[in-house]
């Protein structure tokens, strides 16, 4: 990913936070037939004894965990907060121009199938119970597996992503002078958008 020097991000806590605030995500991998892309919501695993690892499920027809399994090597790309920055927000001068800010975060490891099927419904409570109360309610799978659930996830393939490595770019308008920035941040908190101010807060804390 092309990123000038002031636009990277190595703070993993960042990193993290992003990741745990925008799961719906871009799985890719290249074999012999070129890129092959799946759009999945990914859990992101921070345990104490184990490094940390991704953590996904796609349909069985799906044949990219097929292709995946040979090639081994995946991308994952999240997208952060990203908005419009128009040159009316700036001091004028000739040389402004519109642009837009952006949080992108690309992860790249090694694709594993969980075949076990005792190891698979574990992770897919792990992964249900997560997004469940991420969103604010409380529905559980059924255990042990009811016979319908266990239809269910013979459709399905569960996989992690290990060895994880992260690369990271946030452009918040870093280029501009400070009254600059914090004209584009007042703005886009006009706005009052979900994205404009999830946006103007992540260039609060990234002054």
């Amino acid at each position: 990913m092309y990123s000038p020097s002031r636009y990277l991000v190595a703070d993993l806590n960042k990193i993290y936070e992003i990741i745990q605030g925008h799961h719906f995500a871009t799985l890719i991998v290249e074999n012999s037939d070129g890129l092959v892309i799946s759009h999945l919501p990914f859990m992101l695993n921070l345990l104490a004894d184990t490094p940390p690892f991704l953590s996904a499920h796609m349909a069985r027809a799906n044949p990219q965990w097929k292709q995946i399994e040979t090639a081994r090597d995946v991308t994952v790309i999240f997208q952060g907060p990203h908005g419009y920055v128009s040159p009316q927000w700036y001091r004028p001068d000739p040389e402004n121009v519109p642009t837009w800010n952006y949080v992108a975060i690309h992860v790249t490891g090694t694709f594993k199938i969980v075949s076990d099927p005792e190891n698979i419904f574990t992770e897919m409570k792990k992964m249900v119970s997560f997004f469940e109360e991420s969103n604010g309610t409380n529905w559980k799978l059924s255990e042990p597996p009811s016979k319908e659930i266990q239809k269910l996830l013979s459709g399905i393939t569960v996989f992690q992503i290990n060895e994880l490595k992260f690369e990271a770019k946030f452009k918040l308008s870093q280029n501009q002078i400070p009254v600059n920035r914090d004209e584009v941040i007042r703005q886009l908190l006009l706005k009052k958008t979900e994205s404009s101010v999830n946006l103007a807060q992540i260039m609060k804390s990234n002054s």
